[in-house]
C-alpha cells in the first residue's frame, strides 16, 4: 500500500502569516487614532500575549490537535478572519478612558478586556502556523522560511496601503485577505472546499455592513470634542502611515487659534480651519490672499525674535498648518525653508487648501520638505537667522509623554550648529 504525502500548506501559511504582521502594524495606527499613541506601543504585547497562549494552547494539545491537523487549521483561520475586524469592533465598544488608568479601578478591567478580546486574532493564526510547524517537522526549515517571507511583505505592504486607504477601509481589506487565507487552506489541504469558500463568501458579505464609526478617536480626544461644537464639520481627511489628517470647518462656532496674542492688539485672526493628526490638535490652517500675511501674526510672543533681525533667513521645523511660516512672511523674511514630516499635510495645502492658503507653500519665498527635522539638520541644511521649532500647544500636559526626537539635547545641539553669526 503506497502512502500519499499529506499536502502542507504552503501559500496559506505565508498569506496567514502575512495578514497577522500586517494587522499588527496597523492596529498601532488604530490605538493612536481611537486613543492615545502611548497605548500603540502595547500592540507588540498584545501579539505575544496571543502567540504565547496559542504555544501553551499547542503544547497541551498537541496530540489531538495534530490527527485533526486540517480541520483545526482551516477552523482557526476562518477564526482569525471573523476576529479580526470582530474584536476591534466589539473593543471600541468598551468606554476606555485611559486618562483614568491611574486612579479608577474599573478602568483597568476595561483595559484588560479589550486585550483579551484583541488577542484573539493572534492566538488563532499562531494556532495555524504552530501546528503546521509541529505537523509537518521534516518540512520545518521551508516552512519557517515562507512564514517570514509571508510577514516581511505584510509588514512592507501595510505601510504602503496606510498611505491610499484609511485605517477602517484596510482593516475591512485584511479581514477579507485572512478570509481568503482560509479558503485557500481548505483549497491545499483538500478539505470541506465548498462549506468553506461559502463560510468565506458569507464573511465578505457580512464586512460590506462594517461600521467605519468603530474607528473614530475617544471621547476625549481634540477631534472628538471639536465635532460636538454646533455647527462643526470635517472638511477633509488624509490618511498616511504616519497618521490620519483631519481638517474640521465650523462657520457657527469659528475656530479661533492665535497662542500668545497681546492683550492689546487690534489685529483678529482672519478665518481658519482647525487641523488634527490622529485625533490630536495640531494647529491651523490660515486664510490667506498670497499677498499680505496677517496682522495678527505680529503681535504674538512668537514674534518677538523677528524684533532683533532684519529679513532673517528662517528655517521652521515641524511646520503643519503653516502658520509660523506666514509669520516669518509677515515679518520680511527674504528665505523660508518649512519642514514638515506629514507629506499628505503638505499635499494638502497644495491641492484641496491651495486658495484658501494663498498657495502658502508655493510661495516664491517658501522651500517646503516633507522630512523628519533631525533627518534634515543631518543632511546639511545650511545656516540660518532664525530656527523655529514647534513645541506644541498642550495646556494640561499630556504631551510630555510623547516622544518627541526633535526637542532632544541632541537635536537642539543640531540646530544650534545651523545658526548664522547673530542667529
Amino acid at each position: 500500500m503506497v502512502r500519499v504525502a499529506a499536502p502542507v500548506p504552503w501559500l496559506a501559511v505565508g498569506l496567514l502569516s502575512g495578514t497577522a504582521l500586517a494587522y499588527e502594524v496597523l492596529l498601532t495606527r488604530l490605538f493612536a487614532l481611537v486613543h492615545w499613541h502611548h497605548l500603540a506601543a502595547t500592540i507588540i504585547s498584545l501579539a505575544l500575549l496571543g502567540y504565547g497562549a496559542s504555544g501553551t494552547f499547542l503544547s497541551l494539545l498537541q496530540r489531538h490537535l495534530v490527527r485533526l491537523f486540517a480541520p483545526v487549521f482551516v477552523g482557526n483561520a476562518l477564526l482569525f478572519g471573523a476576529t479580526l475586524a470582530g474584536s476591534f469592533a466589539l473593543a471600541g465598544r468598551i468606554p476606555l478612558d485611559p486618562l483614568a488608568l491611574a486612579w479608577e479601578p474599573a478602568e483597568l478591567l476595561r483595559l484588560a478586556a479589550i486585550f483579551t478580546l484583541m488577542a484573539v486574532p493572534f492566538f488563532a493564526v499562531a494556532n495555524c502556523i504552530g501546528l503546521a510547524l509541529w505537523r509537518f517537522r521534516d518540512q520545518v526549515h521551508r516552512l519557517y522560511a515562507v512564514d517570514l517571507a509571508g510577514a516581511g511583505v505584510g509588514a512592507l505592504a501595510v505601510v504602503g496601503l496606510l498611505a491610499l486607504l484609511p485605517p477602517d477601509r484596510l482593516l475591512v481589506w485584511l479581514t477579507g485577505l485572512a478570509l481568503g487565507g482560509a479558503a485557500l487552506a481548505a483549497f491545499e489541504l483538500r478539505w470541506r472546499r465548498l462549506p468553506v469558500a461559502l463560510l468565506v463568501c458569507a464573511g465578505i458579505g457580512v464586512l460590506a455592513l462594517f461600521d467605519p464609526a468603530t474607528v473614530r478617536p475617544a471621547a476625549y480626544k481634540d477631534l472628538a470634542r471639536a465635532l460636538t461644537a454646533l455647527g462643526a464639520t470635517v472638511e477633509a481627511v488624509a490618511p498616511g502611515p504616519l497618521g490620519v489628517t483631519t481638517v474640521v470647518h465650523n462657520e457657527r462656532v469659528p475656530t479661533r487659534h492665535a497662542p500668545g496674542l497681546a492683550l492689546l492688539s487690534q489685529a483678529l485672526p482672519p478665518p481658519q480651519r482647525a487641523l488634527f493628526v490622529d485625533g490630536d490638535a495640531a494647529g491651523v490652517l490660515v486664510q490667506f490672499d498670497g499677498r499680505d500675511p496677517p496682522a495678527y501674526l505680529r503681535d504674538q510672543i512668537s514674534a518677538l525674535p523677528y524684533g532683533l533681525l532684519q529679513r532673517p533667513r528662517v528655517l521652521v521645523l515641524g511646520a503643519g498648518g503653516g502658520e509660523a511660516v506666514l509669520q516669518a512672511l509677515a515679518h520680511g523674511a527674504t528665505a523660508v525653508q518649512a519642514v514638515e514630516l506629514h507629506a499628505e499635510l503638505v499635499a494638502l495645502l497644495r491641492t484641496r487648501f491651495r486658495e484658501f492658503t494663498g498657495a502658502l507653500y508655493d510661495h516664491p519665498a517658501v522651500q517646503v520638505h516633507a522630512a523628519e527635522p533631525r533627518a534634515f539638520l543631518a543632511r546639511g541644511a545650511g545656516s540660518f537667522d532664525l530656527i523655529q521649532l514647534d513645541a506644541g500647544s498642550d495646556p494640561v500636559g499630556l504631551a510630555a509623554q510623547r516622544e518627541r526626537y526633535d526637542l532632544t539635547l541632541e537635536a537642539f545641539g543640531d540646530a544650534l550648529g545651523h545658526l548664522a553669526p547673530g542667529g
